[in-house]
């Protein structure tokens, strides 16, 4: 690029970032300028006023971890438009979490099996455990903290947990329907 070319471009990103300080829907406009919607700078100033900005991000700041996470410090819903490799970082999913269990239902797949992060979805809400992985699904530490929240959560363990005796006792405490969820082991257990 020549330096005219150079000049005029940043010239260009100057006014848009004039008119994203003042308002930051403007950026709804740019939606079809692959520059503007993947300058960094551009789209952070965007999100420090309204995290749904993120919205119109490309894919760079959108896998952009501090951009993301102002975001998500604002609203947890804005990891439904982070990019797939922050829908796995922990510090993000993880702020987002705290904020509100059904982030785990955005998060990737990495994260619905991480243990910590799935015992603070659950802890706020043991039915979070429909959104986790298969593999918290059948820990059974995970399993215990979501029984103990809500004895529903015992419809969504694994095979293994719902023939645990000590979960399904803890669900059945609360409801003796928690039975019908129970694995087939644990049914036929007399006690």
């Amino acid at each position: 690029m020549n330096i005219l070319g150079k000049f005029r471009e940043e010239a260009h990103k100057k006014k848009v970032m004039e008119a994203v300080k003042r308002n930051c829907d403007v950026l709804a406009y740019y939606c079809d300028n692959f520059r503007v919607r993947n300058d960094k700078d551009i789209i952070m100033e965007a999100v420090r006023q309204d995290w749904r900005a993120l919205y119109y991000a490309g894919k760079v700041p959108r896998n952009d971890k501090n951009i993301v996470m102002e975001a998500v410090k604002q609203d947890w819903r804005a990891l439904d438009d982070a990019g797939e490799s922050l829908r796995n970082d922990k510090d993000i999913v993880m702020e987002a979490v705290k904020q509100d269990w059904r982030t785990l239902d955005f998060a990737g797949e990495a994260a619905r099996n991480d243990k910590e992060i799935v015992i603070e979805a659950v802890r706020q809400n043991g039915i979070a455990l429909k959104y986790a992985g298969e593999v918290a699904r059948n820990d059974k530490d995970v399993m215990m903290t979501a029984v103990r929240q809500n004895w529903w959560a015992l419809k969504y363990g694994g095979e293994a947990v719902r023939n645990d005796k000590e979960i399904v006792m803890e669900a059945v405490k609360q409801n003796w329907q928690a039975l019908k969820y129970a694995g087939v082991v644990a049914r036929n257990d007399k006690d």
